[in-house]
């Protein structure tokens, strides 16, 4: 199976990884983030440290706890 590392994979969207357009990983706006555990369960076995969730997958999921 072929990981597109620019694709969230949780909804399939960009997911804006600086690192996969070939930047340093330092530079991505995933390192100011954390992201909750109960999201990376979501996180299929196959996609899990292949690549990132996007800011709108996290920042949702956030939301909906806070409810």
């Amino acid at each position: 199976m072929e990981v597109n590392k620019g694709i969230c994979p949780i909804c399939g969207k960009e997911n804006g990884c600086a690192f996969q357009r070939g930047l340093s990983h330092d530079k991505c706006w995933c390192e100011e983030v954390k992201v909750p555990h109960g999201l990376l369960d979501q996180v299929p076995e196959e996609l899990k440290r292949k690549a990132c969730i996007c800011r709108n997958c996290i920042e949702q999921f956030i939301q909906e706890q806070e409810q």
